[in-house]
């Protein structure tokens, strides 16, 4: 492949415009430019992708929530603490009131 033949004059003029700093500010501009548009497109798929998993997720059918067995237990061995503590509680406030009454 041949190049033309430049005269020192015409390679001056290029070499001053390679160089020129407002040039190699557009340049940087454009390439920030070019970077930002390539992030907009990047955010603008995440946000398609997550609204399709946003619909689907809504469109599931709700589990009903089932206590297991262990559950069960537990929630009646609580319900029995409370009701076996119960009677001490009440005595105890009871005979306060007794107290205050005939004070």
């Amino acid at each position: 492949m041949e190049f033309p033949q430049m005269t020192r004059r015409q390679v001056q003029q290029w070499l001053d415009l390679v160089g020129d700093p407002e040039i190699a500010a557009v340049r940087e501009e454009e390439a920030v430019c070019a970077e930002q548009d390539e992030i907009d497109r990047i955010v603008a798929a995440l946000d398609d992708e997550l609204a399709v998993e946003q619909r689907a997720v809504d469109a599931e059918v709700p589990k009903v929530s089932r206590p297991t067995r262990r559950q069960r237990h537990a929630t009646r061995r609580a319900e029995r603490e409370v009701v076996r503590a119960l009677p001490v509680r009440v005595n105890g406030v009871s005979e306060i009131a007794m107290d205050e009454e005939a004070a």
